[in-house]
């Protein structure tokens, strides 16, 4: 009697809600019917791949974040103002309360860079309340670029069971590899790629300076990777991704993939940097041949083109004028970060620099009364091009020097991972994180969750992998001693 009872409150259930459904979707209100579509979406994902909801979305995000770029961080189900890093936040913020609930263990792990993370967070919930009275919904968008951190705790989160860090892993190594031929395309073929649109928005809009520091940072992934299982294809993708930040138009990529070079060699990783030594001398003899090549009048060659653009980033009076066509506007770009950054830095230090201007305070404001003082055109961007100079502008030299303290621990576990795997790579999960916060020094990388969703889930990852080295280090020191014990002790007279 009682499963009778229970089948028929489940079949006038379904009815109930078929009913609803067919309603909403007759009157075009899909909110409900995209709720049900994802939840029965994410039951058959569990089913087949036994994983997570939170783990399989974040997966997803990532791959998506790294080949659709900025056309695939704007979708959102027609009616529901809800974009994908912050569905995916909000499940896995609610799913990782339950799993503490449960297990009666916080998904904080007891180390510096947790409680550093932590504190910068909470700075920017300090200030949050006050600055929502003053600007609205601009202060929470604003925020944006803190509460992605969040990431970090649930990939640490994640990380913890093999087959969860596994299917992140897998889904960074396909948006790695696909992240340079997509850029290539998209390049070639702008006009097509705009016209692949979801609810209005295209699914694939790439972006030079994000895609770059991809790029940069899939040379540390692969390199890593065949360091470790000595496979060619790994060999062949850690090439893609060189040639791609060569040929991406983005500065910030190419210093920071210098960076990470000259980073291997104070990490001592010899095997790594003799890797990218070889790959560096392959590609100038390629370049060397490229400019003995005929090719019609006017048009630079590849190795021109390299020299000019390393060349402009230390050009800060825009005096030099590059001859490579697609470098032309690289004078005027230097120079509108830095008339940017200085105005910036002035309003802060003048009105707030203890605890910053606030989220939600519109950092162009002055900049474009002094830069476009001529000019009608609509600025919408928010953030000045360097992700420090923005944390000192919204949170002062208090968030400041909070993040300083998470990057100083950041310094410190890239040196401890290299030391602790000897030779095979083991500083890349962060010189992974490095590659994109060196690339949000210089462009809009880390305000929105292009950047910030994979750095931030990158950070997380390596934080975990880290912590279990050391556990795995300590285990083989201790399982050491009673042999080193009786060694001693049968050679005691």
């Amino acid at each position: 009697m009682e499963s009778a009872l229970i089948r028929r409150l489940l079949t006038a259930g379904a009815v109930l809600a078929a009913l609803v459904l067919g309603w909403d979707l007759a009157n075009g209100n899909y909110v409900l019917l995209a709720l049900v579509g994802a939840l029965a979406a994410l039951l058959v994902a569990h089913w087949l791949t036994d994983l997570a909801s939170d783990v399989f979305l974040g997966g997803l995000i990532l791959f998506g974040y790294l080949v659709g770029n900025r056309g695939f961080a704007q979708l959102q189900v027609p009616g529901v103002p809800l974009l994908p890093a912050e569905a995916v936040l909000g499940v896995g913020v609610c799913l990782a309360v339950w799993r503490a609930a449960r297990t009666k263990t916080l998904p904080i792990k007891r180390d510096a860079l947790n409680f550093t993370l932590l504190a910068w967070i909470a700075v920017g919930l300090a200030r949050l309340p006050y600055d929502f009275r003053t600007y609205g919904f601009l202060a929470v968008r604003d925020f944006a670029s803190v509460y992605y951190a969040f990431f970090f705790f649930l990939a640490q989160g994640w990380a913890a069971a093999p087959r969860n860090r596994g299917w992140l892993e897998r889904c960074l190594t396909a948006g790695l590899a696909l992240t340079v031929p997509t850029f290539a395309a998209f390049d070639r073929w702008p006009l097509f790629f705009l016209s692949l649109t979801v609810a209005g928005s295209p699914l694939i809009y790439v972006k030079s300076d994000v895609a770059g520091g991809f790029m940069a940072a899939g040379v540390f992934w692969f390199g890593w990777r065949f360091l470790r299982d000595h496979l060619w294809p790994w060999l062949a993708l850690v090439a893609v991704c060189a040639v791609g930040v060569v040929i991406c138009n983005s500065r910030a990529s190419l210093f920071a993939l210098g960076v990470g070079v000259v980073g291997l060699l104070f990490l001592r990783e010899w095997r790594f940097f003799k890797l990218l030594l070889a790959f560096a001398a392959v590609g100038g003899l390629f370049l060397l041949g490229e400019m003995a090549w005929p090719r019609p009048p006017g048009e630079s060659s590849q190795a021109l083109r390299l020299y000019e653009s390393v060349r402009s980033i230390a050009d800060f009076s825009g005096s030099q004028t590059p001859t490579s066509a697609d470098l032309g506007d690289k004078p005027d770009n230097n120079r509108f970060r830095i008339v940017w950054w200085q105005t910036v830095l002035t309003d802060t230090w003048d009105h707030g620099r203890w605890l910053g201007l606030g989220f939600g305070y519109d950092l162009a404001d002055q900049f474009v009364r002094t830069y476009y003082a001529d000019s009608d055109e609509d600025f919408t961007t928010r953030s000045p091009h360097n992700f420090l100079i923005t944390i000192f502008a919204r949170m002062g030299l208090v968030g400041l020097a909070v993040f300083g303290a998470v990057m100083a621990v950041m310094i410190h576990r890239t040196w401890r991972a290299a030391m602790v795997v000897r030779n095979t790579g083991g500083s890349a999960p962060w010189l992974f994180s490095w590659m994109i916060l060196i690339t949000a020094c210089f462009g809009v990388v880390l305000e929105g969750p292009m950047g910030a969703v994979i750095f931030w889930t990158m950070l997380g990852l390596a934080n975990a992998r880290f912590r279990e080295q050391l556990a795995e280090g300590g285990e083989a020191a201790a399982a050491l001693q009673p042999a080193e014990q009786a060694n001693e002790m049968a050679v005691a007279p």
